[in-house]
């Protein structure tokens, strides 16, 4: 008794009697490739001006404090 080689799924059927050649393995072609969301630039712009703004709140306070404790040293507001 044969049996067919061709295993059915509910969605698909895989069949394994066909051997995989080389022409099988192609690279797909740029226009077979999905297209991204956002463009690579703008990916790095979104970086670094989230780097810009995480650096900024972290040492802006601390600059603040500085400021205001040289602005009202003592030997400073005495004269």
């Amino acid at each position: 008794m044969f049996v067919n080689p061709v295993i059915r799924t509910q969605r698909h059927a895989v069949d394994f009697t066909s051997s995989a050649n080389m022409n099988d393995l192609v690279t797909p072609t740029p226009a077979e490739l999905p297209k991204h969301i956002l463009d690579i630039w703008v990916i790095v712009l979104i970086i670094l001006a989230t780097i810009l703004v995480m650096t900024s709140m972290l040492l802006l306070p601390a600059a603040a404090v500085i400021i205001y404790r040289v602005r009202t040293h003592p030997i400073r507001s005495t004269s």
